[in-house]
C-alpha cells in the first residue's frame, strides 16, 4: 500500500489564489506546482471540468501516464494572458473580482493550447470562447463588473427619467378641435 498526501494552498485577500492547488498525489510523484495568481483557472478546476484522463492525455507528451503539472500550469497561464488581451480594452487589470465565466473560458483555451490534436468539441468551445471574448472587447457582452474591475453598485442598471417640455398642449391641439370629420 502506498502513502498518499493531499496538498492544499490558501487563499489570499479577496479570495485570490495564493499558494498551491489542492490535489492528491501519490508518494514519489511530483507534487502540484505553484499556481500563477494571475491565472483565471487552476489545475483542479481544469480537471474537474474536463476530467482527469482528458487532461492527462493532453498534458502528457512523454507518455508517462501522469499529469504534466508544468505543462498544465503553462497552458492555464497562457490562456489567462490571451483572455487579458481581450479584457484590457474594457477593464482595469488585474481584475479584483473574477467572474466564474472566466474560469470556464480559461479552461477551454488551455485545453486547445495543450492538445496536440484537439477534438472537435475542444475546438468548438475554443471558437465560442474567442467569439465571447471578442464580444467583451467590443462591449457587446459584459462580465457583470465595472470597468475598474469591481462589482457594480446597487444603483447600476437603474433607469433615470428626465422630464422634458410637453409635446401635446391645449394650445397645440386647438387646431384639431375645429376640424370636421371627413366622410
Amino acid at each position: 500500500m502506498s502513502n498518499s498526501s493531499l496538498v492544499c494552498g490558501g487563499f489570499g485577500p479577496g479570495g485570490s489564489i495564493a499558494g498551491i492547488i489542492c490535489l492528491g498525489f501519490a508518494e514519489g510523484s511530483t507534487p502540484p506546482v505553484t499556481v500563477d495568481p494571475g491565472a483565471y483557472a487552476t489545475e483542479a478546476q481544469l480537471i474537474a471540468r474536463e476530467g482527469r484522463n482528458i487532461v492527462q492525455q493532453a498534458s502528457d507528451l512523454d507518455n508517462t501516464g501522469a499529469l504534466n503539472h508544468d505543462r498544465i500550469g503553462q497552458a492555464l497561464a497562457d490562456a489567462s494572458s490571451i483572455i487579458d488581451g481581450y479584457l484590457q480594452s474594457r477593464y482595469a487589470l488585474p481584475l479584483t473580482i473574477r467572474p466564474p465565466a472566466l474560469s470556464i473560458h480559461c479552461c477551454a483555451i488551455a485545453m486547445v493550447l495543450m492538445s496536440l490534436r484537439p477534438t472537435e468539441q475542444m475546438t468548438a468551445r475554443y471558437n465560442a470562447t474567442i467569439r465571447w471574448l471578442e464580444g467583451i472587447a467590443k462591449g457587446t457582452f459584459q462580465l457583470g463588473i465595472t470597468p475598474a474591475g469591481q462589482q457594480p453598485g446597487s444603483n447600476s442598471g437603474a433607469v433615470a427619467f428626465t422630464p422634458t417640455k410637453r409635446v401635446f398642449t391645449q394650445d397645440g391641439l386647438s387646431d384639431f378641435t375645429n376640424m370636421r370629420t371627413i366622410q
